[in-house]
């Protein structure tokens, strides 16, 4: 089997061209879930009555989960095992688009697009994850195949979403993206490698740390040294 690293790189464990593959697979479909929602706007609308001010609102509120998902979720990837937390976001967003899919009202549908977005921050644990894994002569390799697979999944969700919605309903879309999640939770499971923590580092011990090492901390110490 072709690996792209060294077993001493990845502490015994190859990143096998397969691997590879269905992590870039991984990455690609569980950042559609931040669009699935755009081409289905009117849909939705028809659905509760909604305006176009709400529609908007809503389509709105999957990025801004998605901005703040990057902020606090990621750096836990450091901290945490890797696999594990990606298991677990992968099936905590399953369960959000399954929500959205039962959503009786545009209130509980902005609260579960929020939520989604919120979790859908997989493929930036991946990336890092996938970078480590392989050796130096491959790594930007590596990182261009999952870089790949993510920007495909951004160009097809809508397509995907419009043409499964105009079908099934916008209520089957959610519906089978929760099961795929699911699925590619149970099979990251059993592929990824364990990965321990890099650090033990808490959000307050990083701002600490941050402010020891900023340039002001040693202009604030020479100041206090020259003061007579």
């Amino acid at each position: 089997m072709n690996t792209y690293t060294s077993s001493a790189a990845s502490g015994g464990q190859a990143l096998s061209r397969r691997l590879l593959l269905v992590m870039a697979i991984a990455s690609g479909a569980a950042v559609a879930n931040l669009y699935y929602v755009q081409p289905l706007l009117a849909e939705i609308g028809q659905t509760f009555h909604a305006s176009t001010h709400a529609l908007g609102i809503l389509s709105m509120l999957t990025q801004v989960g998605y901005a703040c998902g990057l902020l606090f979720f990621v750096p836990l990837g450091d901290r945490f095992e890797q696999r594990r937390l990606i298991v677990i976001l992968l099936i905590l967003v399953s369960i959000l688009l399954a929500a959205m899919a039962t959503s009786v009202s545009m209130l509980w549908l902005w609260i579960f697009a929020f939520l989604v977005g919120l979790t859908t921050v997989v493929p930036q644990i991946i990336i890092p994850l996938a970078a480590n894994m392989a050796d130096e002569t491959n790594r930007g390799k590596v990182v261009g195949v999952v870089m790949s697979g993510l920007l495909i999944g951004v160009l097809l969700a809508r397509a995907f979403a419009g043409l499964l919605g105009s079908e099934l309903g916008w209520r089957s879309v959610f519906e089978i993206a929760a099961i795929f999640m699911i699925a590619l939770a149970l099979l990251l499971y059993f592929m990824l490698p364990v990965s321990p923590p890099k650090s033990k580092l808490g959000y307050s011990d990083f701002g600490v740390e941050k402010a020891q090492s900023s340039p002001f901390s040693n202009l604030s110490t020479k100041v206090e040294m020259s003061t007579p």
